[in-house]
Formats: C-alpha cells, sequence, structure tokens
C-alpha cells in the first residue's frame, strides 16, 4: 500500500492530472481484489458485501481531500461490516492516501483513524455506541480549536455537522448491512437473547428438554468466548440458544424430551439427522441472522451419529452391510470460532448429560472434555476453523471451569440441620 501510494503521487506530478481518477480507480480495485478473494475464501463473506464497500469506499476518497473526518464514519461502518481487521487496514490506506494528498490534514486524520479504532470493540452496548458519538463531538471541537484562523461559532459549526456526518454513515451503513445484506448487528443479537422471543418460547413449550440443553450449551460456549481472543460472546450466547431449534418437528425422537426413556421411533435416525436442515428452515422463517444460521448449519459438522455404531453391530449379526455415509450430518465443518465452540460446547453437554450422574468430580469433567475435543480434532471438524492450538487448550480450561461451577454439589441442609 505505501508502495503503490508513493508511486500514484509521483505519476500524478508527472502525468497529466486527467490520469488521477483512473489511477486512483486502478489501486482501490486493485486493494479490494486482494480484500475480496482472501475474504471470500478464508471466512466466506458474500461478494455483494465488498462491492458496496468498495463503492463507499471509492466515495470517500473522491472527496478526502476536501473533507477528512468523515473517515470515522467509513471506518465504522468497515468494522460491523466485515470486521476490525480489515477497518484497520482501510484506515491505515486511507491516512496514507489523506496525509499525501494534503499534508495539513496529517494530525486531523491520524486522530480520528486511533481514537475511532480505540472505540471499535466497545460497540457492545447501545450506552457505549452513544459514548461514542458524544466523545467524537468533543474531538472534532479540539481538533478544530487548534486552528486559530476559526472562530468559536465556526468551530462549533463544524463540530456538529462532522458529528452528523459520521451518525448518518454509521446509521446508513447499519441499515443496509442488516436489510440488504442480512448481516448480524449487536442490537439484534440482543433481542434474540431476550426469553420471550417467538422462537424461544415456541421451542420451550415443544421441546422443553431441548430448550434446557440449548442454554446449557449456549452458556459453556459463550464463557470460553469471553476468554478466547477475537471470539464473539454475544454471538456465540445467542447461536447456543437457537444450534438446536430443528429438533421442534421432532421432539419424541430426542432423548432429552423423553418422560420415558424406552420412547423409540422407526424413524428416530433420520430425525436426528434431519433436525439440522430442519433448523435452517425455521431459522429462515423467522428471519435469523446468517451467522446464527450458519451456527446452527455446523454444529455438528459432518460428524457421524452414535446410531451408526449400534446398528454396525446388529447388521454384523444379521449379515446386512450398513454405509456409513447414511449416517453422517450434511455439514460443513465450522468455519469461525464462535462455531466450533458451540460445536464442542453441545457434544460436551450432550456427553455429560448421557452419562446419567448428578455430581461429577473435577477429574471426570476434565478427561470428559479432553475425550471430546480429542475426538472433533482427530476427525478434523476444527480443520477449517481459525482455533490455534493455544485457543484449544484455553477452551479445555474454561469449559472444565463452567462445568464444574454448573454441577457443583449442593450443600444438605438438612444432614447439617441433625448434626
Amino acid at each position: 500500500m505505501l508502495i503503490g501510494g508513493g508511486i500514484y503521487f509521483f505519476l500524478l506530478n508527472v502525468l497529466h492530472p486527467v490520469l488521477s481518477l483512473s489511477i486512483t480507480a486502478l489501486i482501490i480495485t486493485l486493494l479490494f481484489t486482494v480484500l475480496l478473494i482472501s475474504e471470500v475464501y478464508f471466512q466466506k463473506n458474500k461478494f455483494g458485501g465488498f462491492l458496496l464497500t468498495g463503492l463507499l469506499v471509492g466515495g470517500y476518497f473522491a472527496g478526502y481531500d476536501f473533507y477528512p473526518l468523515p473517515l470515522a464514519g467509513v471506518i465504522l461502518v468497515l468494522n460491523f461490516w466485515l470486521g476490525g481487521t480489515l477497518a484497520s487496514v482501510f484506515a491505515l490506506f486511507a491516512f496514507t492516501m489523506v496525509t499525501l494528498a494534503n499534508p495539513a490534514n496529517i494530525w486531523v486524520t491520524l486522530g480520528t483513524c486511533l481514537f475511532t479504532l480505540a472505540w471499535y470493540r466497545q460497540f457492545q452496548t447501545i450506552q457505549k455506541t452513544y459514548w461514542y458519538f458524544i466523545a467524537f463531538f468533543v474531538f472534532s471541537y479540539v481538533l478544530y480549536s487548534l486552528r486559530a484562523e476559526l472562530d468559536p461559532y465556526t468551530i462549533l459549526n463544524l463540530a456538529i455537522l462532522d458529528t452528523v456526518i459520521v451518525f448518518l454513515c454509521f446509521v446508513i451503513g447499519v441499515w443496509f448491512f442488516i436489510n440488504v445484506f442480512r448481516k448480524t448487528f449487536f442490537l439484534r443479537l440482543l433481542e434474540l437473547m431476550n426469553p420471550r422471543d417467538k422462537l424461544l418460547s415456541e421451542l420451550k413449550k415443544k421441546a422443553p428438554g431441548t430448550y434446557h440443553h440449548s442454554l446449557l450449551v449456549a452458556t459453556i460456549a459463550s464463557y470460553a468466548a469471553e476468554r478466547i481472543e477475537n471470539a464473539d460472546p454475544l454471538l456465540t450466547q445467542v447461536g447456543g440458544q437457537f444450534h438446536d431449534i430443528g429438533k421442534m418437528f421432532h421432539a419424541k425422537s430426542f432423548v432429552e424430551n423423553q418422560y420415558d426413556k424406552n420412547v423409540k421411533t422407526s424413524r428416530t435416525k433420520d430425525h436426528i439427522l434431519a433436525h439440522v436442515n430442519d433448523g435452517l428452515r425455521i431459522a429462515e422463517r423467522y428471519g435469523l441472522p446468517e451467522t446464527i444460521q450458519d451456527i446452527i448449519r455446523t454444529h455438528h459438522g459432518d460428524t457421524v451419529t452414535g446410531f451408526y455404531f449400534a446398528e454396525m453391530s446388529r447388521a454384523k449379526a444379521s449379515g446386512r452391510r450398513v454405509k456409513i455415509e447414511d449416517f453422517r450430518y450434511p455439514g460443513p465443518r465450522p468455519w469461525t470460532k464462535e462455531q466450533a465452540l458451540v460445536m464442542l460446547a453441545d457434544s460436551t453437554e450432550a456427553a455429560i448429560r448421557s452419562k446419567g450422574k448428578h455430581q461429577f468430580t473435577k477429574k471426570e469433567l476434565a478427561d470428559l472434555v479432553d475425550e471430546i475435543i480429542t475426538s472433533k480434532v482427530k476427525t478434523r471438524q476444527l480443520d477449517n476453523s481459525p482455533l490455534t492450538m493455544q485457543d484449544i487448550k484455553k477452551i479445555r480450561k474454561y469449559f472444565v471451569e463452567i462445568l464444574v461451577a454448573i454441577n457443583h454439589a449442593r450443600v444438605n441442609n438438612e444432614e447439617e440441620e441433625k448434626k
């Protein structure tokens, strides 16, 4: 980017100014082509999002020499849209281009970039969002106050105008990425966390055991997400709550919803395998964000159900052959940290439930977590996720911590009173 910017301004001095727009467009196109290829390949983002981002950035560069402060609005939108990494890359690129074009704006642009990037991880509540715009107004006012040639009335008007423009960039950008590209905004996630949400209420009514299981999965996964770098605890929490909504269709086929443990249906295996796609149909009908749908889609990866091993044993006795693919979930495997955390928490909670014990020692829980994680690693379910070995060690540690807290033994007050 630095080399490209240097070549760009060198050519502007040598060549005719008419070429400046073409060269600018070429540099922006090359930058976003590289970002598009890398992000689509690794993060599975959609082309439309990048196309609109390119237009947004192109529009900004068309006027950057006249009005640098709304750069903060573009950084905010990119952060919510495509993540903090891409927002930081753009901030560096924009800072370089603006200051080379107009060195007088260097402190304004640098201050704006650093100020906004320092806040970009803090937008987890609406209160912090309000505080950002209040702080940005003060920040803008102070920057303009440093210019002695401006009178106080002009300074106040410019600070208000800056804040309004950045706020409009933020609101319009959020509206686009929620309504046009169906991306996830933290306010939508907070709304979905409400126990009175229509879909959660329906899950509680039709499959109470699954609802309780989902709450535990969400608690376990989000506890670890809070302590894993670049994992979103809020998205993990909501994804855990909704990951098994497909079980509403055939609730009695799942053991957690069976009052009589001997209840079995002739199509139990089919119902279990189908709950992933059933969940996706429900999620689409209720308009759940795509990030939540992806967690539903990947929470079993392409693992094989336990029915396969039982059926294989019966088939050997009768001389039949059983195809393993008939017992495999549709996948795909998780490709984000949040998806992987929900998968691991789901398997861990299900394994604890299957043991049927009311109390576990810390060692038993640690062994169980190790068994689940090792199984997922061996079957390559985590290969597509960005989890590092250090992350996996942390997950093991924090899973055990929260499971010990959940499964702790209660004090027997009656015995104490007798003593």
